[in-house]
């Protein structure tokens, strides 16, 4: 259900993921909404890099705090991540690299899921 009025801005989100599948589908998602919308989408650091400067958003979704680690690294990215709120999924539960992930200003980590089949 959408509950922004029709005067409000969307939510831009910038999504860097590496798996093909993974920024497919959650591109499609996203696009089904009217209250989000994908300002980028990337699969590696450097190409993200550069968009990051140019382009405005309102949440980094990504998929490696790797990846965090690198564009942070860059002076005109980390400023502009002052003003973002980073999403970071599929992460392992690992207590170092969440707090890790807390002090880069992560406002939200979605640790994956180990599934045991019998």
């Amino acid at each position: 259900m959408n509950t922004k009025n029709a005067s409000e801005s969307p939510i831009r989100i910038y999504l860097l993921a590496q798996n093909r599948l993974v920024r497919e589908v959650l591109v499609r998602m996203f696009r089904k909404r009217t209250d989000l919308a994908v300002v980028g989408v990337n699969h590696d650091s450097e190409g993200a890099i550069a968009e990051l400067t140019e382009t405005p958003c309102d949440v980094l979704l990504l998929d490696s705090l790797d990846t965090l680690r690198a564009i942070g690294q860059t002076v005109k990215v980390a400023e502009r991540l002052g003003q973002v709120k980073i999403v970071l999924f599929g992460m392992e539960e690992d207590q170092q690299c969440f707090f890790e992930a807390v002090r880069w200003g992560v406002r939200a980590y979605l640790p994956r899921r180990h599934h045991r089949y019998r």
